[in-house]
């Protein structure tokens, strides 16, 4: 009898997903839209503290830009994966 409990087959249905799926860049978008809006902020108020301004937090360059370069990022891996997918 395999060693399998309910809470492994829930794990590997629900968090297993196959790279190149939809799923997967739905998931890799947010994580990245998410990392992006943490750390944009941080090193935009790290610039702000070398050079003696004030920092200021905007919608637009704190939130909508980060959703952007997620964005890109994630195309990027698109891009990446289907080319590296039709070489093999």
């Amino acid at each position: 009898m395999p060693k399998t409990s309910a809470k492994s087959n829930v794990e590997s249905t629900l968090f297993k997903t196959d790279r190149g799926s939809a799923k997967y860049y739905i998931l890799y978008f947010v994580l990245y839209a998410i990392v992006a809006m943490i750390v944009w902020p941080l090193i935009d108020w790290i610039i702000d503290s070398i050079n003696n301004k004030s920092f200021e937090y905007t919608v637009g360059s704190h939130i909508i830009a980060p959703i952007i370069f997620a964005a890109i990022f994630t195309l990027i891996e698109i891009i990446w994966v289907s080319v590296i997918k039709k070489k093999k």
